[in-house]
């Protein structure tokens, strides 16, 4: 399995996240990781507000093969 993006839906805004990079809007920036561990892998989303917003949804894209 592989985290690929997030996409975030916050007031009226839909953005996409890149995978390991800090990302800058001007309501506010984000930080989406994705940690490997040994067995696993955690997921880290840190959200930082410029001002007040309303946060809709939230997405996960992953990549599978079965």
């Amino acid at each position: 399995m592989q985290f690929t993006k997030a996409i975030l839906h916050y007031d009226d805004h839909r953005q996409d996240l890149p995978l390991n990079k800090m990302t800058f809007f001007d309501e506010l920036y984000v930080d989406f990781k994705v940690i490997e561990e040994k067995d696993y892998q955690r997921i880290q989303l840190t959200i930082h507000p410029k001002q007040p917003i309303v946060i809709r949804k939230m997405e996960l894209e992953i990549d599978q093969s079965y």
